[in-house]
């Protein structure tokens, strides 16, 4: 019993726990990296990554409103100035004033320019995570049907070496217990009825996570 049975179940369940635990390994792995590139592409698309719109339309609004952030100031010469003295002053506050409306005006279009840019990088940011998180989700899709089935045949075979070595049992309290073979008998029968395919299918039936697939994302 020993020999034929007890040591031979016994390496092939250390050698069954190394293999499930490499492909438990490998599945997580894979799921760490889908995680992380969900929450890449949950990143970039936060509203902080958007503010730009928003400073290029307020940008837009003070465009052509013709009036100075902050008003001229020009300090009075004498309580009683002359026409000269009026018309010089009335020009050089239309010079002061142009020359602000031209400067408010550049650092307006300086603003939406930078805004525009990090617009255009905020949607190429984008499109780059989410292509990446397409990959990996491709990828770990194609690696869990792989491994599924990797799952499913050494089910299969541990359930037939189970079966096998317990058949080998009972043969062998068959041939050594001559007044228990009454019982070892119909016990023998029922595991040599044993479909270690139609276990594993049942199995696969009861305790299934879904039919629904994964697809890619889109923007």
């Amino acid at each position: 019993l020993h020999s034929e049975v007890e040591k031979p179940l016994m390496n092939f369940r250390e050698n069954f726990k190394k293999d499930m635990k490499k492909c438990d390994h490998h599945i997580a792995d894979l799921r760490k990296q889908l995680a992380s590139r969900y929450a890449s592409v949950e990143k970039v698309r936060g509203p902080g990554r958007w503010a730009g719109a928003g400073a290029s339309g307020a940008a837009w609004k003070r465009v052509g409103t013709g009036k100075p952030a902050v008003a001229p100031y020009a300090k009075a010469e004498s309580l009683s100035p002359g026409p000269e003295s009026l018309t010089e002053r009335q020009r050089d506050l239309e010079m002061k004033t142009q020359q602000l409306e031209i400067k408010l005006s550049n650092k307006t279009e300086e603003d939406i320019k930078k805004a525009r840019r990090k617009s255009t990088q905020a949607g190429d940011d984008l499109m780059r995570c989410v292509d990446l998180y397409n990959q990996a989700q491709s990828k770990w899709f194609e690696e869990m049907v792989t491994t599924t089935l990797e799952l499913e045949r050494l089910e299969v075979e541990r359930v037939e070496m189970i079966r096998q070595h317990l058949c080998q049992y009972t043969q062998l309290r068959h041939e050594t217990d001559m007044f228990n073979q009454s019982t070892v008998e119909p016990v023998d029968q029922l595991l040599r009825k044993v479909d270690p395919a139609k276990d594993r299918e049942l199995w696969v039936r009861e305790h299934k996570t879904g039919s629904i697939r994964p697809v890619d994302m889109e923007i």
